[in-house]
């Protein structure tokens, strides 16, 4: 690419993305539990200490309805929900390709930069 060409992005076109699942409650001293999988993948059951994280790689597939989901649990709270849908979190978080999530005591937090969180759930 010659000096000055711009890379372009184009919207609907990202085929890979990069997903974090982040440990962010720092109140205990218990471990999150994790459970991910897609219908083709499961990726295993992890326990995460504070600020630790699980992440995977992975492709978007051509009719674009991949999905993954996770059950977590923490002390006595549990839940289960899409982590990655590539109608909402691959359009939230197209243009980085990184989808991280957040769990800490107040709920579940959504970012594709690590810097600008939104909440998106509670712990039921």
């Amino acid at each position: 690419m010659s000096s000055g060409q711009e890379i372009r992005y184009f919207p609907g076109l990202r085929t890979t993305f990069d997903e974090y699942i982040i440990n962010g409650i720092n109140s205990s001293d218990k471990p999150l539990f994790i459970h991910c999988q897609s219908r083709d993948d499961d990726l295993g059951e992890h326990y995460l200490k504070a600020g630790e994280d699980f992440h995977w790689h992975f492709w978007v597939n051509f009719f674009r309805t991949t999905l993954f989901f996770c059950h977590m649990k923490w002390e006595d709270k549990e839940t289960r929900f899409d982590v990655f849908t590539a109608g909402t979190e691959g359009k939230k978080c197209e243009k980085t390709g990184n989808v991280y999530w957040l769990v800490q005591e107040s709920g579940f937090y959504l970012s594709d930069d690590k810097s600008s969180w939104s909440k998106q759930y509670d712990w039921p």
